[in-house]
């Protein structure tokens, strides 16, 4: 919308809610958990492409990734543990494991299994 000259962009919401076995659960998007990392969402993005991180099971219509306040939760408490800091080598630590583990159990509470 363009009102005197200036444009006013529309907020975008930071997660969606979706129906997960018979529940409805926010979804947020990689940008909620890069700014909780204090990363940028293509840092996020090259990790779960590398396997640092699981892929996020759930995306919205258009393709882009959702996580739940529990997968957040996880890899940001799994970098805190690990003291994943910019400059530090994340191959130093067991932030993937960890990560990867965590996502196991989650999977297990929204799927019933692996």
């Amino acid at each position: 919308m363009i009102t005197q000259g200036v444009i006013l962009l529309m907020p975008v919401s930071e997660y969606r809610v979706a129906e997960i076995n018979g529940k409805s659960v926010k979804l947020y998007y990689i940008g909620v958990l890069a700014k909780k990392l204090n990363r940028t969402t293509v840092a996020v993005r090259m990790w779960e492409n590398k396997g640092i991180i699981p892929k996020t099971w759930f995306r919205d219509k258009f393709g882009k990734r959702l996580y739940t306040a529990e997968q957040i939760e996880a890899i940001v408490h799994s970098a805190d543990v690990n003291n994943i800091m910019q400059g530090r080598s994340i191959a130093l630590t067991n932030f993937s494991e960890d990560c990867h583990n965590a996502f196991e159990e989650l999977h297990e509470k929204y799927f019933g299994g692996k």
